[in-house]
């Protein structure tokens, strides 16, 4: 756990791994340069599981990599200085990764705060590796625990700042024998609120996507072209692309349909990221069904394509 002036919620947060089910465990906790009363709340405990590491504030990078650097265990955690994990979360992990044979695994999350919402994850390896190259779903960074040689041998890079837990999943994918997944189980309650990473850095995170969907076809061998990358891009951001470029982007994805087929077997999710495409940009009309059609993507379900051809018949021309 990595704490910058999280006093105000730290304490649920470590009395939520301190009351695990699972009792044996270190529990590594950097304080970041805090200040304000993070480190006096820590200190307050009196566990010898926990081990304190007090630092200037070199951001949560560092402090990640540093946190993986001295632990011991078999096994890696991720925690938050401001969720809540459930009492049996590690028990919970640790039997699932033993039972499905995985070097990482993460969980559900409930996000509370404005309001509760559950949020799941794509559960299968297969899934999982083929939707991170169109930057979907993967894991709650939080919920992630994985073996430790996997992560002391992979560490975090400074060079994806705010996406460092999206770069390291891609990382992990691109090696062939590890296996990764997600359970079914709310292994955390994900807490929302305005000062949150991924909202005070927002818009940086929105620039380094199109870094990212290069960086994950590059870590499996794929020169991308920057069109195809925007295309990406813009289907995960609801944005329209010129026709030429989606006619183009159809090959492609056929191409690349063709090369994960013999490294990760079938699934549907290029066929389902292809309709999705042609649906954002349903507004070029015809043309648009006519190169959904005409590209060598095996068609999603014949309802999926009837509400794609409608979408196109109707949006012609339109503004959407």
């Amino acid at each position: 756990m990595s704490v910058y002036n999280g006093a105000h919620y730290l304490k649920e947060s470590i009395d939520s791994i301190l009351n695990q089910t699972l009792t044996d465990f270190e529990f590594i906790i950097i304080n970041d340069g805090s200040t304000d009363s993070s480190l006096d709340i820590i200190k307050s405990y009196n566990d010898k599981r926990i081990t304190i590491v007090d630092q200037e504030n070199k951001g949560l990078i560092s402090s990640l990599n540093t946190g993986i650097a001295l632990a011991k265990g078999e096994y890696i955690a991720r925690m938050d200085a401001d969720d809540i994990s459930i009492n049996d979360r590690f028990q919970h992990q640790i039997e699932y990764i033993n039972k499905n044979n995985l070097d990482l695994c993460g969980g559900s999350i409930i996000r509370f705060g404005r309001k509760i919402q559950r949020k799941d994850y794509p559960c299968d390896n297969k899934s999982l590796k083929y939707g991170m190259l169109f930057l979907g779903k993967s894991f709650a960074h939080p919920t992630v625990m994985a073996k430790r040689t996997v992560m002391s041998q992979n560490p975090y890079d400074a060079t994806f700042k705010h996406y460092e837990d999206f770069a390291l999943w891609l990382k992990l994918i691109a090696i062939d024998n590890i296996r990764v997944g997600n359970t079914r189980k709310a292994l955390l309650h994900y807490r929302s609120h305005d000062k949150q990473t991924s909202k005070v850095h927002h818009d940086v995170q929105k620039q380094n996507q199109l870094n990212m969907v290069i960086y994950a076809f590059k870590n499996q061998g794929i020169n991308i072209s920057t069109k195809d990358a925007n295309v990406i891009v813009n289907t995960r951001n609801r944005l329209p692309s010129d026709l030429p470029s989606l006619i183009q982007h159809g090959e492609f994805l056929a191409n690349i349909q063709e090369h994960f087929l013999h490294k990760w077997g079938e699934n549907t999710t290029i066929s389902e990221q292809w309709r999705k495409t042609c649906s954002i940009n349903s507004g070029n009309g015809h043309a648009m069904f006519k190169a959904f059609r005409a590209a060598k993507i095996p068609p999603p379900p014949l309802l999926a394509t009837i509400k794609l051809y409608l979408a196109c018949l109707f949006k012609a021309n339109k503004t959407h």
